[in-house]
């Protein structure tokens, strides 16, 4: 989940916001293979993947609620997501799970838990619509994370909403009263879209890039597209690590500064194996990024792959959830605590 805090955990200074190097900054930095892991893909090897997460605690219950997808290579791909409950943010136990046929899907991948001001949850899920093979966003919504509906889901967004070929992963901040939803959304880059869409994930081909959308709303149910949050460095020398992907998975708000971690891929080719990135912003509304020349977060192992981070503060520490490539090739689930 995406939260706000206003903590005094990261260092940042607004004269520092276009600089490249990020120890000016205070980034965050850790030793991503000293986490503690969460959940282990359910096979080794490439292709195999836990992760995709989303983290809450709820002040009401003090526990901690973790959402998480598991996926396989083709043609299971991912198949199953969970939802599970923790006292201590590490050792977690599943109260819901749901399988892809439950969604009519060929595959379903991150999605957003969190809790309303009334009480209410909400999961933000993205999966392939069986109608046009496309990407979308639906929401359920339940009186605990253990009742969610797949039979009860809603339409949120759709590429046909956003004027795109599709949207997916899904982040939700709420602030001042307002949803903020960042997506990734599929920009065609010119020719016919008909063969986007005959494996049903038109992000893993080289007609488009997968650059960060933003929709707002006033009650968590109908959103307004507003735009792009965050770009890809598509023009610039060339030769930039993120210059296919710029996919926001979480947002911090640290006095009146905003900071979006971020999934980045130079090409196609990374189009599963991303990096993690820093990127800053004077609102929720849009970003600059900070890991200019480099990404901020990467793993020792395989492809290097550490994404959708998920930075939640609660009891004065920051858990950060990540998906992390191992030596064989896997994503698992882990988690830092600092």
């Amino acid at each position: 989940a995406v939260v706000s805090t206003q903590s005094t955990g990261y260092l940042f200074h607004a004269h520092t916001l276009m600089s490249r190097n990020l120890h000016e900054i205070g980034a965050p930095f850790f030793n991503p293979s000293e986490g503690t892991t969460v959940f282990s893909a359910v096979s080794k090897g490439s292709g195999y993947w836990a992760g995709a997460c989303s983290a809450v605690y709820d002040e009401h219950t003090n526990k901690f609620y973790l959402y998480h997808r598991a996926r396989q290579p083709r043609p299971i791909r991912g198949g199953d997501c969970f939802i599970s409950e923790s006292e201590d943010g590490v050792h977690f136990r599943t109260i819901w799970h749901a399988t892809k046929d439950e969604l009519n899907t060929q595959s379903m991948e991150k999605a957003c838990l969190i809790k309303t001001a009334e009480g209410k949850w909400n999961l933000y899920i993205s999966y392939v619509d069986s109608d046009d093979q496309r990407w979308r966003i639906d929401l359920m919504q339940a009186p605990h994370p253990s009742e969610f509906k797949c039979s009860e889901r809603r339409p949120v967004l759709s590429g046909s909403i956003a004027g795109t070929e599709g949207v997916k992963d899904p982040a939700v901040y709420v602030h001042k009263g307002k949803y903020y939803l960042y997506y990734t959304y599929a920009q065609q880059l010119g020719g016919d879209s008909s063969s986007l869409h005959s494996t049903g994930d038109a992000y893993n081909t080289p007609f488009i890039t997968a650059p960060s959308g933003l929709a707002v709303s006033d009650d968590g149910l109908t959103f307004r597209v507003l735009g792009p949050a965050l770009t890809p460095n598509k023009f610039r020398s060339g030769e930039e690590w993120d210059e296919f992907c710029t996919r926001i998975c979480s947002v911090l708000q640290v006095g009146g500064l905003f900071y979006a971690f971020y999934d980045g891929s130079k090409d196609v080719s990374g189009n599963y194996e991303e990096r993690t990135g820093l990127a800053v912003g004077l609102n929720p509304e849009s970003f600059q990024r900070v890991s200019v020349s480099s990404p901020l977060l990467t793993s020792p192992y395989s492809s290097g792959s550490l994404r959708y981070l998920d930075a939640l503060q609660c009891k004065g520490k920051t858990y950060y959830y990540y998906e992390f490539a191992e030596e064989d090739g896997s994503h698992s689930l882990k988690v830092v605590i600092r």
